[in-house]
């Protein structure tokens, strides 16, 4: 006799991605592991971005940050992003605190520009011939703000950005001389213990350059030894890494990180006061350029060299994506991908962005620290995808962003409040289950209610069924379909039978958010006659 169970609750993959394991054995929860996960969960996450409460939701959208273009011409990608705080010399209001003065600065096509909301302004010497090498293959760039100044590398030129005189100038050492190899210069830089730190040169891959102590036009390495003076890998007492360097990554004052081809190294104390080069992990490495971020307690999260995310502090590094994630960023191709990383203070979490750089669609993800798991992105213009990222840390609470420089040459930002991507439809959508009875019993799924929060707007819902949970997945055919609207939807009663079912939640609206509470349903279990047959 079949028998019908009270409505039961269907909980949320609030745990995020696993797509490593069987269909069957998917993660849903157990008195030892009590985490939900999911085999797909696209442009959703655990955190309603609007509100900030845990309701399985749609994803933030992207506005424009300036109307306009970086590169107007060829409508090339942003190179990099970065802003530069300095004091401010004269207070403008008496009911403003006016003490610091933050330069946004952008780069595409190798041009320089100065840039707030209202739009970009060239600087001196910005663009044209005086500004960073114009060629358009190499597709980043990367800076770092030093006291005052915004310092430049790209592999062809050396360049500077002063604050005080709003100018682009060419950055020349006064004492020895800026990294060199043939026509090849530095393409990493990072500031770390007061100073600059050059790597990246080809030809030279294995060497760091550092200048001298609170010092960045001062690279001569031939001076008597001592605790400020500049320091070159090849010819310290520190050693350099034997594998080449990919990215240079500041922890602390005493420690700072070589993430290289295949291996990570880690300069442990002044260079130039006994400081040592020493191995950390010969297991990974990581991706070139700045595939890293630092979370508000200074542990890092990188972008490994064989695919895979890892967390770091002092010591080896910790997968956070392994019987997760792992085996999809694998198939990351390296070669044709920028990767770059962001922390999100706000939510607590992690993005990672992997741009193709042939036009290729792109699939990013995000992290959820709290409840450590894993969602991804996507956007539907691939000129959305990032090529640079930097947060805004500005004194005004509406002036604090995420900025993503884009593939068309826009500035965007991520806005809590926005229901689509710049005019595009945030495609969002997520599976639950297999909701299966006892060991694959078979069933009749009798009714679905939903609660959505009351500022939602709706989402649309099917339900697939099978003999197994991968036939239930991988169906392509819902069984039902239809729609939730805000609040307490009503009961939908249309039936379906298997052995195993996902509820799949979607939506593709333009200007639609959704965010959901609760989701119920109710289960008949059928009699030993029917359990005999497929």
């Amino acid at each position: 006799m079949a028998k019908m169970q009270d409505l039961m609750e269907v909980q949320f993959p609030m745990a995020g991605l696993v797509t490593e394991t069987s269909f069957s054995n998917q993660p849903l929860g157990s008195r030892d592991d009590p985490r939900v996960t999911t085999r797909r969960a696209r442009n959703v996450g655990p955190v309603n971005p609007r509100n900030g409460l845990s309701q399985m939701s749609q994803r933030a959208g992207l506005d424009k940050y300036v109307a306009t273009r970086v590169d107007a011409s060829a409508n090339l990608q942003v190179q990099d992003l970065t802003s530069i705080v300095t004091s401010e010399t004269t207070p403008t209001s008496t009911g403003e605190i006016d003490v610091r003065n933050v330069t946004r600065l952008a780069v595409a096509k190798g041009n320089i520009k100065r840039y707030t909301t209202a739009g970009f302004t060239d600087p001196a010497g910005g663009t044209g011939v005086g500004a960073l090498n114009t060629s358009t293959i190499s597709p980043v760039v990367f800076s770092q703000p030093f006291f005052n100044v915004v310092y430049y590398v790209d592999g062809a030129v050396y360049k500077k950005y002063t604050v005080s005189s709003d100018a682009v100038a060419t950055w020349a050492a006064s004492a020895g001389t800026l990294p060199v190899s043939g026509s090849n210069r530095a393409r990493l830089i990072c500031a770390w213990g007061g100073r600059i730190v050059l790597s990246g040169v080809a030809g030279d891959g294995q060497n760091y350059f550092m200048s001298a102590l609170n010092d960045a036009a001062d690279f001569d390495y031939s001076v008597t030894l001592a605790e400020d003076v500049a320091v070159a890998g090849n010819s310290s007492l520190a050693g350099q890494p034997s594998d080449i360097i990919n990215a240079l990554v500041p922890y602390s004052d005493d420690i700072l990180y070589f993430l290289c081809d295949h291996s990570i190294w880690m300069m442990d104390g002044n260079p130039a006061a006994g400081g040592r080069v020493m191995l950390v992990s010969g297991v990974t490495g990581g991706a070139w350029g700045r595939p890293f971020c630092r979370d508000e307690t200074g542990a890092i999260y990188f972008f490994g060299s064989r695919g895979g995310v890892f967390r770091m502090e002092v010591g080896a590094p910790q997968s956070i994506t392994d019987n997760k994630i792992t085996k999809d960023l694998r198939s990351v191709n390296l070669l044709t991908t920028i990767v770059r990383m962001e922390w999100d203070d706000r939510d607590q979490k992690v993005h990672l962005w992997l741009t193709s750089l042939t036009g290729a669609a792109s699939v990013h993800y995000v992290w959820y620290r709290q409840q450590d798991a894993w969602f991804d992105v996507t956007y539907e213009d691939a000129g959305m995808n990032p090529t640079a990222v930097h947060t805004i840390d500005a004194d005004a609470p509406t002036d604090r962003y995420m900025l993503l420089g884009c593939r068309d040459s826009y500035i965007r930002y991520i806005n809590p409040d926005a229901l689509d991507d710049d005019g595009e439809t945030i495609t969002s959508d997520v599976y639950m289950g297999p909701i299966k009875i006892g060991k694959d019993r078979k069933f009749m799924l009798t009714e679905i209610q939903a609660i959505l929060d009351d500022d939602a707007d709706f989402v649309d819902f099917e339900v697939y069924a099978g003999t197994h949970a991968q036939d239930a997945f991988e169906s392509g055919v819902p069984k039902i379909s239809g729609r939730f609207d805000a609040g307490h939807s009503y009961a939908v009663r249309d039936r379906c039978s298997g052995r195993a079912l996902y509820i799949r939640l979607k939506n593709s609206a333009l200007l639609g958010h959704w965010a959901m509470e609760k989701l119920y349903i109710r289960l008949k279990e059928f009699g030993l006659v029917e359990q005999r047959r497929p």
